[in-house]
């Protein structure tokens, strides 16, 4: 006696599809005030260079960091949405690990330094160059620092390192 069961899964592929072209549409879609919002941050910070103050220079580098990082969070997105579809073509690029890592560390400055985190970090060895796909890792690097930084303590301590290893 056998029991063979079949489903149809060609609805779901359907669902599945529409939500990756949503996605990689709504990532377009938002890619032009994002544009937007850059282009006149530079026009101020023209406009005002020699008239900014140290804390309103605090905030424009805040402000630009922050436009960096929604402009990478979209072009996360629709990489995502490009695997989902089969059309992700990676984009390999000789990567210094020790700066990549700083850049990390950097996005998370903030929340790091406001609960008093300690970071231990090895780079082993240090300013190792290797070739990979940023945008692909920095997803699944940031979305790890992340977590840590959500999830530690208040004064708790993260590791952050690299090891080549073979």
């Amino acid at each position: 006696e056998r029991l063979v069961t079949l489903v149809d899964v060609s609805a779901q592929k359907k669902v599945d599809t529409a939500k990756s072209e949503f996605v990689a549409l709504a990532t377009h879609q938002l890619r032009t005030p994002i544009a937007a919002i850059r282009w006149n941050m530079e026009l101020l910070e023209r406009t005002l260079r020699d008239t900014l103050t140290e804390k309103q220079e605090r905030y424009t580098m805040k402000i630009d960091r922050n436009i960096v990082r929604m402009i990478n969070l979209i072009n996360d997105f629709l990489s995502v949405s490009k695997l989902d579809m089969g059309t992700f073509a990676a984009q390999l690029e000789d990567v210094d690990m020790t700066e990549y890592y700083d850049g990390i560390l950097e996005e998370y400055n903030e929340k790091i330094t406001q609960k008093g985190l300690t970071i231990h970090r090895t780079d082993n060895p240090p300013h190792l160059v290797t070739r990979f796909d940023s945008r692909l890792f920095h997803i699944a690097i940031s979305n790890l620092m992340s977590n840590a930084v959500k999830y530690v303590g208040a004064g708790g301590s993260i590791w952050f390192s690299y090891e080549l290893k073979g």
